[in-house]
């Protein structure tokens, strides 16, 4: 298997989202909680990494796997894919690759790709008992080398909180747990059904105050104040309303335009949160999927269409249930979020 060093590649300013022609796909396997690659490591020389998992396939001089999956094609046939799996020093199932497919783009590659592997990945699980964990994911477009990855940012060290301040309230405790699971999990429609969790209930908070703020004006004639909270639309200010949540940090254009994608930047905080918007129809797709009677939304959270609308939202979903926090248990944190 040729490698070709990023840096060498010669590049004719390709279309950013790629044309039709020849893709590649890869997936690194992982174990949930035991990263086979260091956080921050980034790479799109997927041929170097080796992945890890519960799937012992055999020693990786002798054998690969071959996975054969097929799609429907649109023209009432199925169209096929050719997967290879390859073992880590161990024998165990670390990658699977396919090497060539036809596609009218990126987006297109990805969408069959996933759509391809990750029922077969289920099945696995299902058969064997055991979790079949995609660490890492990457689409080459063959023709240029232009690439679309995968990459999950690293979590900082900080030093130990004082906890002196924090309030002994039984909805500030359950949605510091909720944050926790949240944190902890591998799973991005369990964070996101974790972090919007949080939402609704601070959302739940506020509006009885309002109620009761509301009878409180019948009785005074004081109306109450109440600031719009919209999300900031310029860069410099995404970038330091991201710091008054996470901290002093270095903030790319990349990852402020992971939180606030689709068009989010500029919008009511409460209109993205309310019910059947963006958000909550998230919540809701998991919710039937996962908890709620799956005859009503048939969807499967294998499907690529799936996965890219959860990932799309939930940096946005997670950095609003810390907002929502911060503001309202200020003093839990020491510093308050301004309205």
């Amino acid at each position: 298997m040729n490698v070709v060093p990023i840096n060498s590649i010669k590049r004719d300013k390709p279309n950013p989202s790629g044309v039709q022609g020849k893709y590649k796909a890869s997936f690194l396997l992982g174990k949930p909680n035991q990263p086979p690659i260091d956080e921050n490591h980034l790479t799109f020389e997927f041929d170097q990494m080796h992945g890890n998992s519960h799937l012992f396939i055999g020693d990786p001089d002798d054998v690969f796997v071959n996975i054969t999956a097929n799609l429907p094609d649109g023209n009432s046939g199925f169209k096929n894919y050719d997967f290879e799996g390859y073992a880590n020093a161990e024998g165990y199932l670390s990658k699977i690759v396919i090497e060539k497919f036809d596609a009218l783009n990126i987006q297109d590659a990805m969408d069959q790709a996933f759509n391809a592997l990750y029922p077969i990945l289920s099945r696995m699980s299902i058969l064997n008992n055991v979790p079949a964990f995609v660490h890492r994911w990457a689409i080459v477009e063959l023709a240029t080398q232009n690439h679309m990855s995968s990459f999950t940012l690293p979590f900082l060290n900080q030093h130990a909180p004082i906890l002196d301040n924090v309030p002994k309230d039984a909805d500030f405790e359950t949605f510091a747990s909720l944050f926790r699971e949240g944190l902890n999990s591998n799973s991005p429609n369990y964070q996101f059904l974790c972090f919007f969790k949080i939402i609704e209930g601070i959302r739940k908070i506020k509006e009885e105050r309002a109620r009761k703020e509301n009878q409180q004006v019948l009785l005074t004639g004081n109306k109450p104040v109440r600031p719009r909270e919209i999300l900031p639309s310029d860069a410099a200010e995404q970038q330091a309303w991201l710091r008054t949540l996470y901290g002093k940090q270095k903030w790319s254009g990349l990852a402020i335009a992971q939180v606030f994608s689709s068009g989010a930047g500029g919008r009511k905080i409460n209109d993205l949160i309310a019910p059947s918007k963006e958000l909550d129809t998230v919540r809701n797709k998991i919710a039937h999927t996962v908890l709620r009677d799956e005859s009503l939304v048939p969807l499967t959270t294998d499907d690529s269409g799936h996965i890219r609308e959860v990932a799309n939202w939930l940096p946005l979903c997670k950095s609003l249930a810390l907002y929502l926090l911060k503001q309202e248990y200020s003093t839990a944190f020491g510093t308050g979020v301004k309205n």
